[in-house]
């Protein structure tokens, strides 16, 4: 992830502060409970020789990475279905390599989101019928817009969702400060994700803070944090996100994705494994790939 990069030396400068849950929330409406939300966590990726010996034992074949992967973590952000529509023959390929409890969560294709042209809905109708054969390992559809695709573009994102079967869960990542009034996601467009479950993507770089927002849309959250290639920031600012989840994980979510990303995608075994260990610690549970 490109998106919100600092250099080394501005990470030391970075005031890390998370904005309060909004009470304007979708968990609002639903009582707390002693059940702790599902726990999901991965990576962007999957396929990388360079996590040999720290994910994959070595003399691992790259055809086994994902059914390795999957032991270890139990969800993935999974971006090769921002490049291509995947066909019938590798979904199946994918889910068979896995086990029942995990959860791809698919980048929505580059033709619908990134690129203007007349053949959104078909190519949306072409994504929902490759989502629906994920069946049990879809985790959501997740629209990754833009820096340019502003507020202007409300109507054209509801279209989109309308479009989308409510049993497929959605979630949504802004990249224009549009979207947002005062810090707050614009009453129309939280009235319309309210409506429909979609879920507000939070996502946490270190040079994009105010992207970072307490709107709690759905019954899932989506986290996506960009760390600083183990800087020690990065530790802090994973600490700082357990303790200000932990309400919420009571409070009527169902389900939690955290994803890890780092600019050196190298480096992101050894963060993913501190997030594991700091959550079973803090929340006093038990994660394991196989949940």
């Amino acid at each position: 992830m490109k998106f919100g990069r600092l250099s080394p030396e501005l990470l030391k400068e970075s005031i890390f502060q998370l904005p309060p849950w909004e009470e304007r929330s979708f968990l609002s409406f639903h009582p707390k409970t002693e059940k702790l939300a599902q726990i999901f966590f991965g990576a962007p990726v999957f396929a990388r020789k360079d996590w040999v010996g720290k994910v994959y034992p070595k003399g691992s074949s790259p055809q086994d990475y994902l059914k390795i992967y999957a032991q270890k973590w139990n969800a993935l952000e999974f971006n090769a279905t921002f490049y291509h529509i995947p066909r019938s023959s590798l979904i199946q390929k994918w889910c068979s390599q896995v086990p029942g409890t995990f959860q791809f969560c698919l980048k929505v294709f580059q033709g619908i989101t990134h690129q203007r042209n007349s053949s959104h809905f078909s190519q949306l109708d072409q994504c929902i019928e490759a989502w629906l054969q994920f069946q049990e390992y879809f985790g959501c559809a997740f629209f990754q817009l833009p820096p340019e695709f502003d507020f202007s573009y409300f109507y054209q994102l509801k279209n989109w969702i309308s479009r989308i079967p409510e049993k497929l869960p959605i979630a949504v990542e802004f990249r224009h400060l549009s979207w947002w009034d005062q810090g707050k996601l614009k009453k129309e467009v939280f009235q319309e994700f309210i409506k429909r479950k979609v879920c507000t993507v939070i996502t946490d770089t270190p040079g994009k803070r105010n992207f970072v927002h307490g709107a709690l849309t759905s019954d899932f959250l989506m986290i996506r944090f960009l760390g600083g290639n183990l800087d020690s920031t990065d530790f802090l600012r994973i600490r700082q996100w357990i303790q200000h989840l932990l309400p919420i994980m009571h409070g009527g979510l169902k389900k939690l994705y955290f994803f890890i990303h780092q600019p050196n995608e190298g480096l992101v075994p050894e963060l993913t494994d501190f997030f594991i260990e700091e959550v079973q610690k803090q929340w006093k549970v038990e994660l394991k790939g196989e949940l």
